[in-house]
């Protein structure tokens, strides 16, 4: 029983995380999306592994945010967020 108990745990406090790859939207512009269903990741840890992910893809050049949103509720709807960068 207890063995149950903390599987079910586990599965409610899991989240599930899908990361669109990047995606050209203009002349050295991108974007970046995620989608978090379930769990207790915040807004700005969703956004933190976007910019971070943008920073891999621009390499040495410099990644210049221009803008990330976000919505969606933690722990009771989906959370979305979307970064919008350059590379210079």
């Amino acid at each position: 029983m207890r063995l149950i108990t903390t599987l079910l745990c586990v599965g409610v406090l899991s989240a599930c995380t899908n990361m669109t790859p990047i995606q050209p939207v203009g002349r050295d512009r991108f974007m970046v999306s995620s989608t978090v269903r379930g769990g207790f990741t915040t807004d700005g840890q969703i956004k933190q592994d976007l910019m971070d992910r943008a920073r891999a893809f621009c390499g040495k050049k410099e990644m210049v945010l221009e803008s990330s949103t976000s919505g969606g509720t933690q722990g009771w709807t989906p959370q979305t967020a979307e970064v919008l960068f350059k590379c210079e």
